[in-house]
């Protein structure tokens, strides 16, 4: 049986280096990190979804570790998040955005910042996977 993955004609890839308003979950996500409300954020993911995330060595599973991820993560003071480069994919039920995205923050009266590389798996209009790791090379300041 063939893969649906392994289709061209089945696949589109969109290339963006801003917010546009098309790709509504990737700017759903960032404006809402951008509140600093771990709730809204968390409002994005589907009930199964999981999260590899940035400052944490633990695969999360369940809404609550999730919520509870997302509540020490922004509690970062002045916490904001932009795109710098995103790769869409869209395939029959799954949409794929891989890209970096930079944080800044005040730590010690100090402004702070690191880019970050992140790939959402979106299903339904809601995260099913997202992974985020920071990469030494990426560091800024």
């Amino acid at each position: 049986m063939k893969n649906p993955a392994d289709s061209q004609a089945d696949k589109h890839v969109l290339h963006l280096t801003e917010v546009d308003g098309s790709h509504p979950v990737i700017d759903q996500w960032l404006e809402a990190v951008n509140t600093g409300c771990a709730e809204r954020v968390c409002q994005l993911y589907a009930p199964d979804a999981i999260l590899l995330p940035t400052l944490s060595p633990n695969i999360l599973s369940a809404p609550d570790q999730i919520l509870d991820y997302f509540r020490f993560f922004l509690d970062r003071q002045s916490l904001a998040v932009k795109l710098i480069d995103c790769y869409v994919q869209t395939y029959s039920e799954v949409k794929i955005d891989s890209g970096i995205y930079e944080f800044t923050w005040m730590a010690n009266d100090k402004a702070q910042s690191t880019r970050a590389r992140f790939t959402f798996v979106i299903r339904g209009g809601l995260i099913v996977e997202h992974h985020s790791s920071l990469s030494p090379d990426l560091l800024v300041g």
